[in-house]
């Protein structure tokens, strides 16, 4: 499957480069790299505060998935 979309992508921008396709494709520009550095916000927990109300509907169906699995 992954050799199917590999070959369909590189058709794709093969005959769109060469105008086969009916279209003339632009070539996307460079993309900017940057250093980045992973930082822990503790915002992100608030989000969390209204799951407690949902816990006895996520545990049933999270071990179900388990078991299941």
């Amino acid at each position: 499957m992954l050799f199917a979309v590999l070959v369909g992508t590189l058709a794709y921008y093969a005959l769109s480069h060469w105008g086969v396709a009916g279209m003339a494709l632009a070539a996307p520009a460079a993309p900017t790299l940057a250093p980045c550095v992973a930082t822990f916000r503790y915002g992100l927990l608030h989000g969390f505060a209204g799951v407690v109300a949902y816990l006895p509907l996520i545990v049933p169906f999270a071990l179900l998935t388990v078991v299941g699995a």
